[in-house]
């Protein structure tokens, strides 16, 4: 995966808007992995 500065003719909306899209991918997997997470805990408790 190239880093978007190596692209000159990527627009600076589409700069932002994949770096938008990366923010939320992050956040859904960080949400999704926390969720697992307290599930297991969960089990692992009752």
């Amino acid at each position: 995966m190239n880093p978007p500065f190596n692209r000159p003719q990527l627009s600076h909306q589409a700069l932002a808007r994949k770096t938008a899209l990366l923010i939320q991918t992050t956040v859904t997997l960080i949400q999704s992995k926390h969720f697992v997470t307290s599930i297991i805990i969960y089990l692992t408790e009752a």
